[in-house]
């Protein structure tokens, strides 16, 4: 047996969400689960659910390629920063 977690069922009417980092199966109706949904701004998160069409692909359409990197810049963001630094202007004044 590998440790490996099982690949996602796919389910008629379904899909994972659009988002790189995420594997969760959503309606077919939706780009994004919920919770990359709330990442959005209000006004691509608009556009997102007007433009997108079942099956659709980020590259052919602007505001899914936007959606994408919205939240991938924002995870990036969340994400905790390896290795705490002092200020520099800190460590002039320690002997």
């Amino acid at each position: 047996m590998s440790d490996s977690p099982a690949p996602p069922v796919a389910v008629i009417g379904q899909h994972v969400c659009g988002a790189q980092s995420c594997d969760t199966a959503i309606p077919a109706e939706s780009f994004l689960c919920e919770d990359h949904t709330k990442l959005l701004p209000a006004p691509l998160r608009c556009a997102v659910r007007d433009s997108y069409t079942p099956g659709q692909l980020p590259s052919a359409n602007p505001y899914l390629r936007a959606a994408v990197d919205a939240v991938t810049h924002k995870e990036k963001r969340a994400a905790p920063r390896a290795g705490l630094r002092k200020a520099v202007q800190l460590t002039l004044f320690e002997m």
